[in-house]
Formats: C-alpha cells, structure tokens, sequence
C-alpha cells in the first residue's frame, strides 16, 4: 500500500512555531487584547520546511503486536499494545475503531473481527518500520489500511505512531496518524493532543490558521470534520440554550477544536526536542500533498503540559529503554471486539507431568490459556498450581474430584465447588471466579449453586479419546473460529505433542491466544453459562 517516500508527493510544508520564549524574555502566562494578537502573529510568522523524524526500529519497545484482517469491509493492518500499560491499548483502540467506523460507513457493512480458514502468514505482526512515514497509495478495491511505527523508546517513556488510510486505488480519500505515548513506571499513557497544556489551545489554534491561511492551506481549523464516526462531524455539536438549540458561535468553537485535536493528535517529539505534526488530510484542500508543521523545541517548551515535559525530556535524554515489570500475556490489554480472540482450556490439572510441559510450550510461544483445576489435584500437586498462577494464567475450577454436579445434592454441589475454590485460593493466594461443570453437565440449579459463572466449550478436541495426534490436531484447527473456546485436558501426551503446532495455525490466521477472562472482559459476570463469545459488531451509521 506504500510506494514512494513522503516527500516524494510533493513539498512538505513545516510550521516552525516559536516565540513562547523569544530572545531571552518569557511570555507572561495571560496576555490580552492586542498583546495576544501580536503574539499569536509572531509565532505564526516563523516558518520553515522539514520532515517527520525516522521511526526506531519495531522491537524497541515490546509491543504487543496486533493484526486485523477483514475482507468483507476491506480492512486490515496492524497495530501494537505497549505490555505495561492498558492506557496506552485503549488509546489506541479508540483510534483504530473510529478509523473502522468511517470504513464501515463508505462501504455499508458491518464489521467483525475474524479470522482466516487456512493459515495465512498472518502470525507476523509486529510494525514494519517506516510505513507511517511514506506516501500512501492503496494497491486496489476500496480499503482501510492500518500501520504502525515505534517513535519513542527511552527511559520509562515509550511511544507508537498509528496511520490509518482509506480510500481507493483510485485516490486517498482519508488519511490521519495518532502517536501515542505511555510509561512503563505508572501505566500513564496520552495521544499527541495530551501533551499539550490547555491553556495553550487558543494560542496554538490561531497561530496555526495564521500561518496555514499564508502557506495557502485555507482555513486549516475553520468549520467542521465529516469523520465518518458521528452525523455532524464532530466530537460535540456545541452549547445549547435552554429551548435545547446550539449557538452558532459555540458550533464553530467545538468543531475547531476538534479539527485542532485532529491535528494535534499525530504530534512526534523528536530527538532534538522539536515536535512534527502531519496534518490530516480531513483538514487540507481537496487534492493537496501531504503538510508537516513543526514546532522547534525552544517554543515548544512553552506549549507542554507537565505530561508532554515529560515525554520530550526521556525523547531527548535517549537513556536505555526501561520496560519495567514483566506483564504477562494472561494480562495485557487486548480488545476482543476488534482483534480475533480464541481461548484454549485445559481441564483435569495439575499433575507433575503434561502440565509442566504444557507450561513450558506456553511460555516458549508467549500464549495464554485458562486452566478449569480439580481440588485435589492442587492438593497433591501444589507447585504446579503456583506456577500456572504465577506465569499469568486464568484459574478456575473444575470442582473437587470431577463428578457429575447435576446428580448430586445442593450440599454436595457445593461442597465440591467450594472445597475447590478455598483450596487454589489457599495455595495460589487467589480465588477463582469462573468454574467448569466436569462433562459440561450444568442445569439452573447447579448455575444458581454456584453464583459465578459457567465456562463450557463450543471446540471440543475430544483428546480425552485418544483419537491419534493427526485427528486431534485437524479437529482443534478445523473447528477453530474468533470468539472459540477450545477445550483441552491436562494430562495427555498427545496434546502436549500437538499444542505448538495447533497455536502456530491459529496465529497464522490471524487469531489472538486469550484467556476467558479477556475474551469476555466485563461480561463474564453471574451464574451465566458461557460457551464462546460474538464480538459486537461495528454498524454503518448515518
């Protein structure tokens, strides 16, 4: 989808801002009337050319690489979660949705996160370094196209740039980047526009359309943006009187401030402490060639809120990159809604055989499972139960020792349930809050018994069977869909033989190993019964 270098297009525009701190002497923090005006003018004034500075390499940072694939909206791409912090994955999931949303409304279908049949080299996902940079030119059909690049790597700070391009072979019809940058001491994360202070938006509004109307960019900021996500354009229609009608002045207010957001939010500090904007092409003339507006970093100094000091102090001190705490895979950020999602279970465990072999394979292809325990096998196998705990998986139960719940009394059920559940607790310092009926054997009454929720299967890889490696492997691969969960035993050589190869297929059709919890996120709650998930799917609107 990308040919030829940025520049290539045509000239690339940079706005040097400065004048924060012009010649010594500090601006005061409120100036008015036409002090204001003259400094907005003076800042405005200052323009020069460049270019978005080089992204790092894609593993600088860890990212949890993510890749989307869906031919019926004609959209794919690729995108990454920093392990550290859940922050930085919302921010941009948010991005990415709304980049879908406006797909989804060019081409009027529904979109679903899914997966391929067969393998389809889709286990690659990490940013392919310099594809946010480069002129976008779409290889055929109607499309969305999402990459990534890492932009910050040092210190605690780490940073990603977003692009997401929509149109046809034809012509680019959208085009729009988000950096996002996160800690990995706090968790703390923000987009571009969150670097910024506040109280520095009208200044940077003004002084931006100034120098935009001058480089013939027209009113960069003025009226609204037809994004696609909303039917006016804009995050918010204005203020409204009490008969519930919007002023026109506080209309253009919002939808400028939403352009200047727009705008804002692809903002790169650089290594020199300069900071590099693309503009949207939402925001340009129809038909223009890509803009950069850059800020030098002595005025961009004046324009950072603490968090975005912050960020261009580690940028420009290049100190070795710092991951902080390992976070396991069982709990990282994931959006299910987006990315296709497949749970693998293991029923029966622990022993001191399969399961640590199991966990070896996990561990060795960075994946996640839920693990349904009996009782009395964490009873007697203690350390494998820890370890299971300790390397970030789901736990829950599969009662005490595995009888048929429905033929037994209430005070049996839950004896076998809670006996269970006090002993992981016990051993692994948590308690479980979802369980699995043993032979999925549940009715209201035993749901009502036990309070939590239910966890059956939709795969069943019947390896309990012994059905022969081969056909254990076609029936976990063959029945295999986004939103599955898959049910193994732990205590089966053959599916410890054939556990590396069946992840490796669903990573190449472009599924995300996750544990119940994630797949279902805040829906697994009650005495429900739950046995695989459907995303909710993203509409066309308007």
């Amino acid at each position: 989808m990308f040919a030829e270098p940025f520049t290539a297009i045509g000239r690339v525009i940079v706005l040097t801002v400065c004048g924060l701190v012009l010649g010594g002497c500090s601006i005061p923090d409120v100036v008015d009337g036409s002090d204001a005006r003259a400094e907005v003018h003076d800042l405005a004034a200052v323009i020069t050319m460049g270019t978005l500075p080089a992204p790092l390499v894609p593993d600088a940072v860890g990212l949890t690489g993510q890749r989307i694939l869906n031919p019926d909206t004609h959209t794919g791409g690729r995108f990454g979660y920093l392990p550290a912090s859940d922050a930085f994955g919302e921010h941009v999931d948010a991005f990415v949705r709304d980049a879908i949303q406006r797909q989804v409304n060019a081409v009027g279908v529904a979109y679903e996160p899914n997966a391929t049949r067969e393998p389809a080299g889709l286990e690659d996902r990490a940013c392919q370094q310099g594809t946010t940079t480069v002129a976008a030119a779409l290889a055929s059909g109607d499309g969305l196209d999402l990459t990534c690049d890492v932009i910050a790597a040092s210190g605690s700070i780490a940073g990603e740039r977003v692009r997401a391009v929509q149109g046809t072979a034809a012509a680019v019809a959208d085009d729009r980047t988000i950096t996002v940058y996160g800690s990995t001491a706090d968790g703390s994360a923000t987009t571009g526009d969150g670097l910024f202070d506040d109280s520095r938006r009208e200044e940077i509004a003004q002084a931006v359309d100034e120098a935009a109307d001058r480089l013939g960019l027209g009113d960069l900021l003025g009226g609204s943006v037809d994004d696609g996500t909303s039917g006016d354009g804009t995050e918010d229609g204005g203020a409204s009187d009490a008969d519930g009608e919007t002023s026109g002045d506080d209309a253009d207010a919002s939808a400028a401030d939403t352009r200047l957001s727009l705008l804002l939010q692809g903002t790169t500090i650089a290594a020199d402490g300069s900071a590099a904007i693309p503009v949207p092409s939402a925001l340009l003339p129809a038909g223009h060639a890509p803009v950069v507006l850059a800020i030098p970093a002595d005025a961009l100094d004046g324009l950072l809120g603490d968090l975005g000091r912050q960020v261009r102090d580690a940028v420009v001190g290049q100190t070795p990159f710092d991951a902080g705490t390992a976070v396991p895979v069982g709990r990282q950020h994931v959006d299910c809604e987006l990315v296709s999602c497949i749970a693998i279970t293991f029923d029966d465990g622990p022993n001191d055989q399969q399961t640590p072999q199991i966990l070896d394979i996990l561990a060795q292809k960075q994946a996640t499972a839920t693990y349904f325990l009996l009782g009395r096998q964490v009873q007697a196998f203690p350390d494998q139960a820890r370890r299971i705990a300790e390397a970030g998986h789901q736990i829950g139960s599969h009662s005490w020792d595995h009888p048929q719940l429905t033929k037994l009394s209430d005070d049996d059920v839950r004896s076998q349930l809670q006996r269970s559940l006090d002993e992981i607790e016990q051993v692994t310092g948590s308690r479980p809050t979802i369980y699995r009926p043993p032979y999925g054997d549940v009715d209201d009454r035993v749901r009502g018994l036990a309070g939590i929720p239910a966890v059956l299967w939709d795969v069943d890889t019947r390896d309990w069977s012994k059905p022969g490696e081969d056909q254990e492997y076609r029936t976990a691969t063959e029945n295999a869909h986004t939103g599955a969960i898959v049910l193994f035993h732990d205590r089966l050589d053959g599916t410890v033989h054939q556990l590396p190869a069946i992840i490796d297929d669903y990573r190449a059709r472009g599924m995300t190993l996750v544990t119940v919890g994630q797949l279902f996120g805040d829906a697994l709650a009650g005495n429900s019964e739950f046995m695989d998930h459907r995303a909710t799917a993203i509409e066309p609107q308007g």
